[in-house]
């Protein structure tokens, strides 16, 4: 998650975070990781997903619903992340404040997707 947004990782390496409260350190962790995919949203790719699709629905491993969701999940998030990665760099050598999210339709819808608000912490199915 820190490779995300730094601001999202809560530090794992503090005393007694990992050990003292199992059930808060899970929550959290869960929290931050629906953090990060809020985040990797604006970056996610339609293509991303259709290219994984089709490249799972093609291979011959027996997989379930959700595994082969779980699998289109993975490589839209990963995509996302490279995205985020490369608007970072090119927002660095521009000396821009923040990379601004591609004004693209997402997965599943028909208008551009807002960065924050409600229904933005998962993917779309496919």
């Amino acid at each position: 998650m820190k490779v995300v947004d730094e601001r999202l990782a809560l530090d794992a390496s503090g005393p007694g975070l990992r050990c003292a409260n199992v059930r808060f350190a899970l929550h959290r962790r869960v929290v931050e990781i629906l953090d990060g995919m809020r985040v990797l949203r604006a970056w996610s790719s339609a293509d991303a997903a259709e290219a994984t699709t089709r490249q799972v629905e093609a291979s011959a491993l027996p997989l379930s619903a959700a595994e082969r969701q779980a699998i289109v999940t993975a490589a839209v998030l990963r995509d996302a992340g490279l995205r985020l990665q490369a608007a970072r760099t090119r927002a660095a050598r521009s000396r821009q404040a923040r990379p601004v999210p591609p004004v693209a339709a997402l997965p599943g819808r028909t208008r551009p997707h807002p960065t924050s608000g409600a229904g933005c912490c998962s993917l779309p199915p496919t």
